[in-house]
């Protein structure tokens, strides 16, 4: 049983990958003196600091919270599913879609009430030492490990698979739709039924022709969503830096310096600088 998008959760989160809305604050749970956003970011809501989340290693990240005295430590992710879904949860999997536990954005997390690693990794053709689940999630069979995904410049999730010493990017999305959905008709192409590129669970991924894909994009309002941005300088990387732990949300500076909402976040994660 999937416990996925509300109506609440599936239009922030949709509106949230396209850019087009500001960062959401909601009041924690049980933590009244406390706000989580839809960016993945927890405030003090008495003093507006934002809490810095704990070093959790390969885990998810944490934060400290404090209620009545008493001291507790929660999980970003369960914080911002929990304050988006209005869905009493049940102990499960919150899935991070680009598998990176530092991206805790509303848009890049789904639950699931069944148990990941029995879900069945099924073995990449020609890959032998890689699998990957329905989720999108791919491990190396030798040391179980998740493997880290990257985006690609259209905004698709990618992963390395290395064979005879040789290393190979692949499309996340199509290697879930070449696994676990049949192609009898050979169609070239795979949408994403939702419109959100970074969701690869087969059951937002379908096979179809490109004139299809191309009907599917402008149904979404997907076509033409690549605009011209300005050229950040170096001196701009730390200003923004310093405007996010201010709690100026995302949405207001990629208006400021004139870049896309998804490369001010990749820029606060240290993932990129340059504003390509």
């Amino acid at each position: 049983m999937k416990q996925y998008l509300n109506d609440l959760y599936r239009e922030t989160a949709e509106k949230q990958e396209k850019g087009e809305i500001a960062e959401i604050w909601k009041t924690i749970k049980f933590f009244p003196n406390y706000e989580v956003s839809s960016e993945g970011r927890i405030r003090n809501i008495s003093t507006g600091n934002i809490k810095q989340p704990k070093d959790s290693g390969l885990q998810s990240q944490r934060v400290e919270l404090i209620n009545n005295g008493s001291k507790a430590i929660k999980h970003i992710d369960y914080l911002v599913l929990e304050a988006f879904c209005r869905k009493p949860f049940a102990f499960g999997n919150i899935i991070h879609l680009n598998s990176n536990l530092q991206d805790n954005r509303l848009c890049n997390l789904i639950y699931d009430d069944t148990n990941l690693n029995s879900q069945g990794f099924v073995q990449i053709p020609d890959y032998p030492k890689y699998s990957v689940n329905k989720h999108g999630v791919v491990i190396n069979n030798t040391t179980n490990r998740i493997l880290k995904l990257s985006n690609n410049k259209k905004g698709y999730l990618a992963v390395k698979l290395q064979s005879d010493g040789k290393k190979k990017s692949f499309l996340v999305h199509r290697l879930v739709a070449t696994v676990f959905i049949p192609n009898p008709d050979n169609l070239p192409q795979i949408n994403h039924k939702n419109g959100i590129k970074r969701d690869n669970r087969v059951s937002n991924l379908e096979w179809c022709s490109q004139s299809e894909n191309i009907q599917h994009a402008k149904n979404y309002g997907l076509a033409g969503f690549v605009r011209n941005e300005k050229k950040l300088k170096d001196d701009d990387i730390p200003r923004i830096r310093k405007l996010a732990q201010l709690g100026v949300s995302i949405k207001i500076i990629s208006e400021v310096y004139e870049v896309s909402y998804q490369n001010i976040h990749l820029i606060l994660n240290n993932q990129i600088w340059d504003g390509r």
